[in-house]
């Protein structure tokens, strides 16, 4: 959704046509939808081998839950870093 009003905001920004920005949004958002796929498939991977790696040299599971709360914190700070700050009036 973020990507898709970016792109619609963009074109029209640069005096594109409402057919136009939808056209390029469907093209940005199918882009971005695919790398997110890719990234949530990897994580299908890696989240059971972290787990497994972490029994396996620790006999416990709490190595990998720190790093999945570490890298968790990390992704919502540069979320809000990205698209949460509130950017100052342009004049």
């Amino acid at each position: 959704m973020i990507f898709r009003q970016i792109t619609l905001y963009n074109v029209k920004l640069r005096g594109g046509s409402d057919e136009q920005a939808q056209r390029e949004a469907v093209t940005d958002t199918a882009a971005a939808l695919g790398f997110i796929s890719a990234i949530g498939a990897v994580g299908g991977f890696f989240i059971p081998k972290a787990f497994g790696t972490s029994l396996a040299l620790t006999g416990s599971p709490v190595g990998a839950m720190k790093i999945f709360l570490l890298f968790y914190i990390a992704c919502v700070l540069l979320t809000w870093l990205v698209y949460g700050r509130r950017k100052p009036k342009q004049q």
